[in-house]
């Protein structure tokens, strides 16, 4: 554990690489946090490979507190690290919230083979309600695809998983940023592009982009990281009339398509009024932000979270 200003942190270590058997590189580490084993694995117990991934926890102390703080859940976007998301986390941090930190291992974004994602997330929130953070109310920031990715398990997780009912109870709101991105050959470039610092119009943006286009669709065609199926569950999500979304977006992201994303929204806007249900989603526009970068704009992404943390105090008076 590691000492922080103002909290605890706690560090999970999560390997980004399934076995060669293809079983789920997470079941020990799962079974240590439901109880069957009295002390955590070594990291060569449930994988052998050189890349880990992690999950950091940093708690709000407890002394004066009436009620629990809510925890905002980050994720980042495809290969970043956590020094990237560390302003994210003190964003909330300094407002109050607990934060749970985590990063989608990049592999399981192009190739998910044996529904490594859905097991990364059902970690996630098996972590998230052992250390019993979903008690002060669950708030999520979801960082491109890569976040939006973990979000996209979450119903599903809710329908087979009982014993993760309290957390999907507790869910409050969640923030899009630059995301959910609508998958294309155009944004595969860009975001090979990003990955592999290539200039975004030179040819060998053009052939990593088309062999990761490729590769992804014929290895996810019918998995849940198919354009179709993801833009799909995107639209469709819903976790009852409580849930508060926003979405920031910008007009100079490459990897976000404007249109598409604005038209996604109206379709749960007016989905939200014809079953007269509140709140309805608010959008935040960055103009001339590229993509994963519209925290620079301080005084928007400040307006835009303190309307989420507000909804949450909102909340807690109307419904608890």
């Amino acid at each position: 554990m590691l000492l922080m200003s103002g909290g605890v942190v706690a560090s999970f270590l999560l390997s980004s690489c399934t076995r060669a058997t293809g079983r789920s590189i997470f079941s020990p580490l799962t079974r240590f946090l439901h109880g069957n084993s009295t002390s955590l694995p070594s990291v060569s117990t449930f994988s052998t490979e050189k890349e880990y991934e992690m999950i950091q926890i940093t708690k709000q102390p407890n002394q004066g507190r009436e009620h629990p703080p809510p925890t905002v859940l980050l994720f980042g976007w495809v290969g970043s690290k956590m020094k990237h998301l560390e302003k994210y986390r003190k964003a909330y941090h300094d407002r109050g919230c607990n934060t749970v930190v985590t990063i989608l291992p990049t592999n399981y974004v192009f190739f998910d083979f044996a529904g490594n994602t859905k097991d990364f997330s059902e970690f996630l929130v098996s972590t998230v309600v052992q250390n019993n953070l979903h008690k002060g109310g669950i708030l999520i920031h979801s960082l491109s695809n890569g976040g939006a990715f973990i979000f996209q398990q979450f119903p599903e997780l809710c329908k087979q998983t009982p014993g993760l009912k309290p957390f999907f109870d507790s869910m409050e709101g969640i923030v899009f940023d630059s995301a959910p991105c609508h998958m294309s050959f155009t944004a595969s470039r860009s975001v090979s592009s990003i990955m592999l610092n290539l200039k975004p119009d030179g040819w060998p943006s053009f052939f990593v982009g088309s062999f990761f286009t490729l590769m992804s669709v014929v290895v996810n065609c019918l998995g849940d990281h198919s354009p179709w199926k993801f833009w799909g569950d995107m639209k469709s999500w819903s976790f009852g009339p409580k849930m508060k979304e926003i979405y920031f977006y910008s007009d100079n992201d490459k990897v976000l398509d404007m249109k598409k994303l604005e038209d996604l929204v109206a379709f749960r806007k007016e989905n939200a009024q014809a079953n007269n249900t509140d709140p309805n989603p608010s959008m935040y526009f960055f103009k001339g932000m590229a993509h994963v970068t519209l925290i620079r704009n301080e005084e928007l992404f400040n307006e835009g979270v303190s309307e989420l943390l507000n909804y949450h105090t909102k909340f807690h008076q109307q419904y608890q």
